[in-house]
């Protein structure tokens, strides 16, 4: 059975927290330190495990962004969950969609939150 992990965007300090949990008792989701347990008013975008690790053993989460080496060009690929398939993908552009399973290839670069200067179109 795979491990249910959560790291979040802390939006206030500008920086990622890893192991955090989440409660959706409100409207917005509550997300806290998993850790100790502690509720440290973190204002967050949570984003999950997703089950697998790339070619260097690291953990792959929502948000998270990967290059080709493929293409000469730099191609750019995001971590995103595809409601309509009902699972994760790497995103490319707007609708163009590669096998989760291609991280075990691609090198890591970053995140989204961490790395806006990278650009996935």
């Amino acid at each position: 059975m795979r491990s249910i992990k959560f790291r979040a965007w802390d939006t206030k300090n500008k920086k990622m927290i890893y192991n955090v949990g989440i409660c959706s008792q409100a409207s917005q989701p509550i997300i806290y330190n998993a850790d100790d347990d502690t509720y440290n008013d973190i204002i967050g975008i949570p984003m999950q495990y997703i089950g697998i690790t790339d070619k260097n053993g690291r953990d792959v989460y929502e948000g998270d962004i990967y290059r080709s080496p493929y293409h000469k060009d730099g191609v750019y690929y995001k971590v995103e969950y595809d409601i309509d398939y009902c699972c994760y993908q790497l995103k490319y552009r707007q609708h163009i969609y590669k096998n989760i399973d291609m991280v075990e290839e691609y090198d890591y670069v970053g995140n989204c939150y961490e790395n806006p200067e990278i650009e996935v179109k």
